[in-house]
């Protein structure tokens, strides 16, 4: 489904602790996430990967990106932060 009005952007991150002890083994980690691991995180998480590059299975040609994006703004959720949480607790446990 694309919305008219947009879509949420969601980024998520990896990265290395300053303090591993596992460096070598983390960043072996990193590469594999932003290669082959593409597709294995994209079809899992319902998401399209970082990787442009990544092949993606046919049921993502039916699944288009949406032209407008939006991002959280982060004033506003520390602004309301209290409030949004309390909402979201509340539909959540019904």
């Amino acid at each position: 489904v694309i919305f008219d009005e947009g879509h949420y952007m969601t980024i998520e991150t990896a990265g290395i602790l300053k303090s591993s002890k596992n460096e070598k083994e983390a960043q072996q980690f990193i590469d594999f996430i932003l290669t082959e691991g593409q597709k294995e995180i994209a079809v899992a998480n319902s998401m399209y990967p970082v990787n442009k590059n990544t092949e993606l299975p046919s049921a993502y040609d039916y699944a288009p990106l949406p032209s407008k994006l939006f991002q959280l703004d982060k004033q506003y959720i520390a602004k309301n932060l209290d409030r949004i949480l309390k909402e979201w607790t509340e539909v959540m446990s019904k």
